[in-house]
């Protein structure tokens, strides 16, 4: 069923975009003109009857997964591992993913009440629902096609996302929202806060109260264990420098917290440094058709500090990307300290100032 078509609850039909709903999205539309991703999607409107999820209300940091369904689920595979993702690589990743995820320390750690965090780049369109599909598919080879256990997937996006529009993703393939019709079917979406380039749209005062309800929302997620996490630090930045390197920009802090947070007094959070390489679309936002996949996972590793997610795990990220990148991919280079301000979405205060 599309996005229109999904059964309401009494909640969703009482519900007003606020004053901040309107400000937010429209911050993320000028960040989304300038953004890699502007040329290849276009902006839903802020409509309650097509927005049954409440993906454009700020006052919901997390939407959870959508119940997992077999018929929604080999639907969305196909368009990911098909019509954007030539099968053969897609099924590559599920293997690498399946070797993770039944290794016994892995098992063991999970069951323990540990998470696990896949940490990327971002360089590619697809690489987080390539990931969470991943994960379902390597689920359910597990369990024999018992269960994918969505619910414990989650991924971390700017709010941004939330507006994108894609052929392909509603019924019959018609167009959808990436966020209703595609992240939901593959794990809960914590949504963090855009900023505007100019400071005018998006105030301080908005910025704390989102954030004062996104960091006990991902405390009470870390603290439950048996989460797996995908993560793109500042992915959203991505950009192709003046002499055509692809640079990861710094992680700042907060976003870093978000990683680390939950291993001071134990190494809850198993990290993985994660490098994914999928060009379906060029550099106009064209589909040029289904691309290889490639993946690239580093050792596990429990970072304690910023300053290990800064130095350590995504420069290694970094390592692995210029190891496994394809040929027409541009060289990767991590900037290893801030360079002027950095916009996009932020990591929260607020998780900052909660201990897991």
């Amino acid at each position: 069923m599309s996005v229109a078509e999904v059964p309401r609850s009494s909640e969703v039909d009482d519900f007003e975009y606020s004053p901040r709903d309107v400000r937010v999205r429209q911050a993320m539309v000028e960040r989304m003109a300038t953004s890699k991703h502007g040329v290849a999607f276009t902006p839903r409107e802020l409509d309650k009857e097509k927005d049954p999820f409440r993906v454009l209300s700020t006052d919901l940091p997390h939407l959870d997964a959508r119940p997992f369904d077999q018929k929604e689920h080999d639907r969305l595979k196909e368009i990911l591992g098909k019509v954007l993702v030539t099968p053969e690589s897609f099924e590559k990743c599920v293997d690498t993913i399946y070797e993770i995820l039944t290794d016994p320390e892995v098992i063991e750690h999970l069951e323990g009440g540990g998470n696990l965090i896949f940490a990327t780049s971002h360089i590619s369109y697809i690489d987080l629902p390539a990931l969470l599909m991943a994960l379902a598919e390597a689920k359910l080879r597990a369990s024999n096609g018992e269960s994918a256990d969505t619910e414990n997937h989650h991924v971390i996006i700017g709010r941004m996302v939330g507006l994108f529009k894609m052929a392909g993703l509603g019924k019959d393939f018609s167009e959808g929202y990436v966020v209703d019709d595609g992240l939901l079917r593959l794990g809960g979406v914590f949504q963090t806060v855009p900023i505007s380039e100019t400071g005018s749209v998006v105030t301080e005062d908005d910025t704390k109260e989102i954030n004062g309800i996104f960091g006990p929302k991902y405390n009470d997620i870390i603290n439950k264990g048996g989460q797996i996490i995908v993560f793109a630090p500042s992915g959203e930045q991505h950009k192709i420098n003046d002499i055509g390197q692809s640079v990861m920009k710094y992680v700042k802090k907060g976003s870093a917290r978000l990683i680390f947070m939950g291993n001071r007094s134990s190494d809850k959070n198993r990290t993985y440094g994660t490098f994914i390489d999928c060009q379906p679309f060029d550099g106009e936002g064209n589909f040029r058709g289904p691309a290889d996949l490639v993946i690239a996972v580093g050792e596990p590793f429990f970072p304690h500090t910023a300053k290990e997610v800064q130095e350590i795990l995504m420069p290694g990220v970094e390592a692995l990307g210029n190891q496994h990148r394809h040929s027409f991919t541009p060289e990767i280079v991590y900037e290893r300290k801030p360079s002027g301000l950095i916009v996009g979405s932020a990591a929260t205060k607020s998780a900052m100032s909660n201990k897991a």
